[in-house]
């Protein structure tokens, strides 16, 4: 089972926030209680939030680059970081940050692209 969980956390949050992570926290804890061992990803602009989040979720950033001038801003927090790598580039929106592209590391078989699937 995945799981995958977008997040915004503002610049100037108008809630504590612990909060945030409180409430992450016992969302993803409900999942892995109904499900054996899920693959969880949580995706998105975390801003100044401190990156022990992840511990605090059991999960691992995945992000090493800088995402917002020399800042990572963005981050991609996985449970199975063995499964996952994230790379950082030029976004083509207008943006002051940098696109995150995440992609499994195993068990990943692409088509050629000649190859066309039949309906």
């Amino acid at each position: 089972m995945f799981c995958i969980v977008f997040c915004y956390h503002p610049l100037r949050p108008q809630s504590d926030p612990a909060l945030l992570v409180e409430k992450l926290a016992a969302d993803l804890n409900f999942i892995m209680k109904k499900h054996i061992a899920p693959v969880i990803i949580i995706v998105g602009d975390f801003n100044k939030l401190s990156t022990v989040i992840g511990g605090c979720l059991r999960t691992y950033q995945i992000v090493t680059e800088a995402t917002h001038e020399i800042n990572i801003l963005d981050k991609v927090f996985a449970s199975r970081p063995d499964m996952y790598a994230a790379s950082v580039f030029c976004s083509l929106l207008k943006t002051k940050h940098r696109a995150v592209l995440v992609q499994p590391t195993m068990g990943l078989k692409l088509q050629k692209s000649s190859q066309r699937v039949k309906e």
